[in-house]
């Protein structure tokens, strides 16, 4: 195959394995940050998923009463039961510093529910509101 053949053909096939491997639900996206949130809680790590909350999330003021984080956790994942989270729909803003994720939560018992949360970027991190 000639060079000048050779380039493009590379080229394309590197922006289609690219591609590939971006989406909506990336690791680090703002997709991402919610599956990392889901996962900690799913596997008990509620010190960890509390850290992926903005910090204007006001996250101390929503668990302070009669449900801790934990028991919210647990009633989230249904006792860490959560087989699966997918990102349905990603809209970052047009300056990057926030996005609206809708997605599903998939249980071990074949049940599910779709919910909406606003991530913030910050420095560099993608932080959850509460999840609506």
């Amino acid at each position: 195959m000639k060079m000048k053949t050779a380039l493009p053909l590379l080229f394309l096939l590197a922006t289609v394995i690219l591609a590939g491997c971006s989406g909506s639900g990336s690791a680090g996206g703002p997709g991402g940050a919610v599956e990392a949130f889901y996962d900690h809680m799913n596997g008990g790590r509620y010190d960890e998923a509390k850290a992926l909350y903005a910090n204007d999330a006001g996250v101390e003021d929503i668990f302070s009463g009669d449900m801790s984080f934990a028991d919210w956790a647990e009633f989230e994942t249904r006792d860490g039961s959560v087989d699966a989270v997918t990102i349905v729909e990603e809209t970052v803003s047009e300056d990057g510093s926030t996005a609206q994720i809708r997605f599903e939560v998939k249980y071990a018992d074949g049940t599910g529910r779709t919910a909406n949360v606003e991530v913030k970027n910050e420095g560099g991190a993608w932080k959850l509101m509460p999840i609506s």
